[in-house]
């Protein structure tokens, strides 16, 4: 009985903010740039942000995700090496 109340309660609230998420998500700023010798050749397009940077290759999409470190300054024209290799 009581799991029947609490989830009654619970759910209009979850379906609220999925629903705001799922609104939310399409008006991510996005924006590509071909790649001109930014990264590894591979890459054919990439997109970067603060906290993410995504590569798009003839056959795969890399999402890397970075926490922002507020202590450090970081050039933006820098990316992460996507194949891997240290």
């Amino acid at each position: 009985m009581l799991l029947a109340f609490v989830t009654g309660f619970a759910l209009p609230f979850a379906a609220a903010a999925e629903t705001r998420l799922s609104q939310s998500y399409g008006k991510l700023p996005l924006h590509f740039e071909a790649n001109q010798g930014q990264t590894h050749e591979d890459v054919r397009f990439l997109a970067r942000g603060a906290g993410y940077s995504l590569y798009l290759t003839a056959g795969e999409a890399v999402l890397v995700l970075t926490k922002p470190n507020p202590d450090a300054k970081r050039d933006l024209r820098s990316t992460p090496d996507v194949t891997g290799d240290v």
